[in-house]
């Protein structure tokens, strides 16, 4: 895929991003091992969003070190899932079922060469979810897109014709 398409879809991720009020707390190795029990290359995100702002949260797969980024609107539960992994399906779809959301797309901004996509597999798991990819990648999706196009979920709309 193209390193445009990824340009592109950085202001929606940064949007999201600059709409937290605080800082995401990272889980230290030292501290996640021992107190948390979870292995060191898990990272958590989170932070506190502005009222209206989507829901968003970065994942981390460390075998592959990919991240995975999920955007919700908090309040039509609609959402949109940015290169998943397919080792960390289940742990997305466990996320997005605790979240209450309604995974509308699965957005790979590039054909990836570290990681199998877990588009596949969660099309299988989640009726009517749909693919998403650009058009010039070679990839086959759902939804091929180009200059210009729109993802929406519930009230918020990536607008891939918007320049930073």
């Amino acid at each position: 895929m193209s390193a445009a398409l990824l340009h592109r879809l950085k202001p929606a991720v940064s949007v999201a991003t600059r709409l937290w009020s605080c800082q995401p707390p990272l889980i230290e190795p030292t501290s996640a091992a021992i107190l948390h029990r979870r292995p060191a290359s898990v990272r958590l995100y989170s932070g506190l969003m502005a009222t209206g702002a989507p829901l968003f949260r970065q994942l981390f797969e460390s075998e592959s070190s990919t991240y995975t980024y999920l955007l919700a609107d908090t309040d039509t539960k609609e959402a949109v899932l940015i290169d998943p992994v397919l080792e960390t399906v289940d742990r997305d779809l466990k996320l997005i079922e605790e979240l209450g959301l309604k995974l509308k797309v699965a957005l790979n901004t590039h054909c990836h060469a570290d990681h199998i996509t877990g588009t596949g597999l969660l099309k299988k798991k989640l009726f009517g979810l749909k693919s998403a990819i650009s058009k010039h990648s070679g990839a086959t999706a759902d939804i091929q897109l180009s200059e210009g196009d729109r993802i929406t979920f519930g009230k918020h709309v990536h607008d891939q014709s918007n320049k930073p």
